[in-house]
């Protein structure tokens, strides 16, 4: 048993990293997720605002199309089908390349 935590562990760093995430940044873009209390629209993991889910996000968007949601919303959401009633457009979120930086990789991991 206590042979099988480390390999576990090993084999989810190795995932992590395979995909080009470092931990520490996906972390911190976990807190700056927190701290921009994106989880009043959002949804992650069951927690927040189920009207907007953000689980399995990475599957569907490129870690570009992530970076222009929190840089350029009002492009993104003229790009949808029809509006949303809640638009990410009139939050005007200002983040630095640090914080953005790893808001993407936190939104990397959710696939």
């Amino acid at each position: 048993m206590k042979i099988i935590i480390p390999i576990v562990s090993a084999f989810a760093m190795v995932a992590v990293l395979s995909a080009g995430i470092a931990p520490r940044q996906s972390d911190a873009g976990r807190k700056v997720y927190e701290r921009a209390k994106c989880a009043t629209c959002h949804q992650i993991d069951k927690r927040g605002n189920s009207r907007y889910p953000l689980d399995g996000v990475a599957a569907r968007l490129t870690p570009e199309q992530l970076r222009r949601w929190l840089t350029s919303p009002a492009e993104m959401e003229a790009a949808l089908p029809r509006m949303p009633a809640l638009r990410m457009s009139t939050m005007n979120y200002r983040w630095n390349r640090q914080e953005l930086d790893s808001l993407v990789a936190y939104l990397e991991t959710l696939k």
